[in-house]
C-alpha cells in the first residue's frame, strides 16, 4: 500500500487535535491483520524522555483493545508543525516498537520495514 486513503486522511487529521504537542503534532493509524484500525496522537512532556510519539500510542491502544497477539500490517504517520502539514518519519524506538509486533509484510509510510529498520533487536 503506497498511498494513504483519503478516509485515513481526515482520520488522522482529526486526531492531530489530541496531540499534546508545543510545536509539532503527529497522529499515527496503524491497521492490524485482521484490519481493525487503531489510532495515536503524540504527547510531548516536559521532560522530554517522558513523551511518547503518536506511533507507539497507537501501538498501546491495539494492546488495551486486542492484548499482545496481534500483528501490524500498515502503519500511517501525518505530523502538523505551526500549523502546517509535513511529512514526517518514523523514530527508532518507534521502529523496533513496531517490529516487535510487525505482520511478515509491514509496511510504514509505504515503505517496507525491512529496508527502514533491517536490523532489529530481538
Amino acid at each position: 500500500m503506497n498511498n494513504l486513503s483519503s478516509a485515513s486522511r481526515k482520520a488522522l487529521e482529526a486526531m492531530l487535535k489530541h496531540a499534546k504537542a508545543k510545536k509539532t503534532k503527529v497522529a499515527a493509524e496503524i491497521t492490524l491483520e485482521d484490519g481493525k484500525l487503531f489510532y495515536g496522537c503524540n504527547l510531548e512532556a516536559a521532560c522530554h524522555t517522558l513523551s511518547i510519539c503518536a506511533e507507539r500510542a497507537a501501538v498501546v491502544n491495539a494492546l488495551i483493545h486486542c492484548g499482545p497477539e496481534f500483528r501490524i500490517k500498515n502503519v500511517w504517520a501525518i505530523a502538523e508543525k505551526n500549523g502546517t502539514p509535513h511529512n514526517i518519519q518514523v523514530c527508532g524506538s518507534c521502529l523496533q516498537l513496531l517490529s516487535e509486533f510487525a505482520a511478515p509484510n509491514l509496511y510504514i509510510q509505504g515503505y517496507s520495514l525491512d529496508v527502514l529498520y533491517p536490523i532489529r533487536y530481538s
